[in-house]
């Protein structure tokens, strides 16, 4: 009898793998057992025939579960002196060791077959708002710990009635083992509150399509967190801005399906895939046949479109033939919450009535937000549910438990631990106690959930971000060695990692952002508007842009008149143009502090030069991080050819024949989309010549190219000299922002280019 034992690393539970290895073992004859160990899965199997294992093993490679991803098989031949008798699934092991080597399972929208199943009035789950099987339905959200297990979950509460229990042992059921499994009878419930707090027991789905044809704003307890929905018409939406203290940011739109998409949007085939995918992210699209309240997006010509992906999303477009603007139920730039009394006590004054259910979200997750761009790849802009936790295997080694913990902006967090990274979910901006409280969440459930202690912990080189502050705390705390990373050398490295190219040499790097400590020795500067050159596996600066004063320091970032005024200052010193003159106030005083270097940090950044020529376009203050960036893209005129002429002395690009081009064309009577446009050709031409002179790889990482008019004019001419073999690489499965930072720190450390401190 030939006895092995394998071991599947990745995302391997909360997928259907225990029920797939159970019935592939019945279809092979084959005797032993499955289950879940820590996070990983491990089978041991027994056959007379080396043939029939050999089939096994390679229908387990070959054909896994669909939401399964499988990042190591590991195979050994044992000696067993017992002989089993049939194939059987055991109960999870959970080690107690230290253990970083597969992944957390996902957060999945409604499969077909249970959309089917919820609109069948035949079925016993008809209606039922959370209906799921092995292919979808919450994990992430709900679970406390690993080996993934009911009893781990919040559904630990809900006892299963018969018929549940007997779907969930049974072979040949889509059921088998499906770990959140439940009905209308033994399930969870749903309750209706107004803002007073009295519960309303009607048709609550019939009674929701009431209150939103009536311009009620709704909170919503979805998968990960509660969202706000309401009807798509001007008042309501002004009504939802007022009460949320959200002035111009867009809000996204929920469709009922991809058909209704369609009437409302033109789209891609990858569009629509994108759409359509089980983690069903938010996607921004353009080219509306309909248009949309003046009020949804203002300016900005990119709309956020998701389609209902849970069971009671769907059970809300039931009654209800229109779309539905959908957006997170937070303050502004707070954190998503997940309770009713969380919601009354922070949110009550913005919704009339709240939806609730009784099962226990454990881990709040933000939605997934992704971009098709001009070479059909989606690009992530914020890692949510369905996506994160990320999990990668690298081929680098480290017997350190390393906690990487990002900068300020956009905040996530990294650990790596032997060979295996896992990532968090997108987190937040580090300015309320809220995000720096679900930042210490994220930090000690991933540390729970893997057994881990950090015994070496990576930050920005900023001592006054949140996150520097708190690896001190956790330095202490762990006894742990801390490692400061430049910002935009992390940058550089996320995309390496993201790419697989951290073993690469010979590369080209792009870094355009909006903020981050420079490496200047002499003097504290912002940088933002760089090139690198990774050689030798070493990291050299070789281009910048032109330094300008930022008037005011970090406040100047949303008054962008100040940011422009800097600009000018750089380029003309006292004497500003007169066509712009008069929009700004008190320049003489800014001159001094400009003069006198009062509170105006030299910049190099692309983000802030956005700012400045926005404001040149007509924006007159930026509401929310990326105004700038979206409303140059709203701009943008692929018809237009020309760029505006620039210098380059030495390692220094100057943008001075930019400005003073840009102020000739504001004469013009197009002057805004001509200057967009322009400016973004100008950037692509920059870049362009620049990989052309070096004749290597590219990669591009910061905020900036989060931008989709940039990245496909880039994508667009490097594909036109694609004879010069040059290849590019733009962010795929990690955001281009500061959310990519922690895991950049990862890639500096394994590439030995961190700062140590005593």
């Amino acid at each position: 009898m030939i006895s092995i034992e394998i071991t599947i690393f990745g995302i391997v539970q909360g997928v259907g793998f225990r029920p797939f290895i159970y019935n592939l073992a019945r279809k092979y004859n084959i005797k032993g057992y499955v289950k879940n160990v820590d996070s990983n899965l491990l089978i041991l199997a027994q056959h007379k025939d080396s043939k029939k294992i050999s089939y096994f093993i390679s229908d387990i490679k070959d054909s896994p579960p669909k939401n399964a991803k499988i990042s190591d098989i590991k195979i050994s031949k044992i000696a067993l002196k017992n002989t089993f008798y049939n194939f059987i699934i055991k109960k999870s092991d959970n080690t107690n060791e230290c253990f970083l080597d597969s992944a957390i399972p996902l957060d999945l929208s409604i499969c077909k077959e249970c959309l089917k199943e919820l609109n069948d009035k035949n079925n016993k789950r008809f209606n039922y708002a959370f209906i799921n099987c092995i292919n979808c339905g919450p994990r992430y959200s709900i679970i406390d710990s690993l080996p993934y297990d009911r009893e781990r979950t919040s559904m630990n509460k809900f006892i299963m009635c018969e018929s549940c229990k007997n779907e969930y042992d049974d072979i040949l059921d889509r059921r088998f083992h499906a770990q959140p499994n439940s009905c209308n009878k033994c399930g969870i419930n749903l309750k209706i509150y107004d803002k007073f707090n009295n519960e309303f027991s009607s048709d609550i789905f019939k009674m929701l399509s009431l209150l939103l044809s009536q311009n009620k704003i709704l909170a919503i307890k979805g998968i990960g967190g509660f969202n706000l929905l309401c009807s798509v018409n001007f008042e309501t939406i002004s009504i939802l801005r007022e009460r949320k203290k959200r002035e111009r940011k867009p809000f996204a739109i929920m469709f009922r399906d991809i058909t209704q998409v369609k009437r409302y949007f033109d789209i891609s085939i990858f569009e629509e895939n994108l759409l359509l995918s089980s983690h069903s992210p938010i996607v921004l699209l353009k080219n509306p046949k309909i248009k949309f309240p003046y009020n949804l997006s203002f300016n900005l010509n990119t709309f956020g479109v998701i389609i209902a992906y849970s069971p009671l999303h769907k059970l809300i477009f039931k009654y209800r033939k229109t779309p539905l603007i959908f957006t997170s139920a937070n303050i502004s730039n707070g954190v998503l919450i997940k309770d009713k009394d969380e919601a009354f006590e922070k949110i009550g004054h913005i919704f009339d009535y709240l939806l609730d259910y009784d099962r226990e979200i454990l881990n709040v997750i933000d939605d997934s937000l992704q971009v098709i761009l001009g070479d059909n790849k989606a690009l992530l802009l914020r890692s949510g549910r369905g996506l994160y936790p990320l999990f990668l295997k690298t081929n680098f080694y480290s017997n350190d438990v390393i906690l990487a913990l990002g900068a300020h902006q956009k905040s996530q967090i990294s650990i790596f631990y032997k060979k295996n990274i896992i990532i968090s979910p997108y987190i937040g901006d580090l300015n309320s106690i809220d995000v720096i409280f679900r930042m210490q969440q994220n930090i000690e459930f991933l540390l729970k959930t893997y057994n881990l202690t950090p015994n070496i912990i990576l930050r920005d080189c900023h001592n006054l971000y949140e996150s520097s502050k708190i690896a001190s705390n956790l330095a202490k705390k762990y006894n742990a060695k801390i490692y400061k990373i430049y910002h935009h050398r992390a940058h550089f490295y996320s995309n390496l990692v993201d790419n697989n190219l951290l073993n690469s040499d010979n590369i080209l790097g792009v870094i355009f952002d909006g903020t981050g400590l420079g490496e200047d020795k002499d003097i504290q500067r912002i940088w933002g508007g760089e090139f690198f050159i990774k050689q030798n596996n070493t990291l050299k600066r070789i281009l910048h842009f032109s330094y300008f004063p930022l008037l005011g320091g970090d406040n100047a970032i949303k008054d962008i008149k100040k940011v422009a005024l800097g600009v000018l200052f750089s380029v003309y010193d006292n004497d500003i143009p007169s066509i712009l003159k008069h929009k700004f106030e008190n320049i003489d005083i800014f001159y001094q502090m400009y003069k006198q270097g009062i509170n105006s940090p030299q910049t190099s950044s692309i983000g802030r030069i956005f700012d400045c020529i926005a404001f040149f376009c007509g924006l007159e203050y930026q509401n929310f991080d990326g105004e700038s960036g979206g409303y140059i893209e709203s701009l943008y005129d692929k018809k237009i050819k020309q760029f505006y002429k620039y210098e380059i002395n030495n390692d220094e690009i100057s943008f001075s024949l930019m400005i003073k081009s840009m102020i000739c064309d504001l004469k013009e009577s197009n002057y805004k989309t001509l200057i967009a446009s322009k400016f973004i050709n100008t950037l692509t031409d920059l870049i362009l010549n620049i990989a052309l002179k070096y004749k290597i790889n590219v990669i591009f990482s910061g905020g900036v190219f989060a931008n989709k008019v940039l990245c496909d004019r880039i994508i667009y001419e490097f594909k036109k000299h694609k004879k010069h073999k040059i290849k590019y690489f733009m962010h795929n499965n990690i955001p281009p922002n500061d959310s990519g930072i922690s895991i950049g720190q990862i890639g500096a450390f394994i590439n030995n280019d961190v700062l140590e401190i005593e």
